[in-house]
């Protein structure tokens, strides 16, 4: 594998078998458009593989996947879109789910 400057930036650009990426975040602007939009396609797929890793392991009883949604309707936080969503909405109602069960959890224990 050998490597070179990325457009006379600071980033390296390393050229393997099969691939070329520029592995420096920071300088991906200066790198070449198809760089970028590679880059880019493996983020967005990236970011899609761990929204469809967490609509899969969320504790709900009313999700839906068909169609390639990624969805979550339960009564206790509403509707979640895995897909669609900023991911601290997500973060928020996930908290706020787990808040709910959580004091449920003590007042039961409280009674008992």
């Amino acid at each position: 594998m050998k490597s070179k400057e990325c457009l006379g930036r600071s980033c390296r650009l390393f050229e393997g078998p099969a691939t070329s990426r520029c592995f420096h975040v920071g300088f991906l602007p200066r790198c070449s458009p198809s760089l970028k939009e590679a880059k880019r396609e493996e983020l967005l797929q990236e970011n899609l593989e761990l929204r469809m890793l967490l609509w899969g392991t969320h504790p709900c009883s009313g999700k839906y996947g068909d169609d390639g949604e990624l969805q979550c309707a339960d009564p206790s936080h509403g509707i979640i879109d895995f897909k669609r969503m900023p991911v601290q909405e997500i973060q928020r109602r996930i908290t706020v789910r787990g808040l709910k069960i959580y004091a449920e959890q003590l007042k039961k224990e409280k009674e008992d």
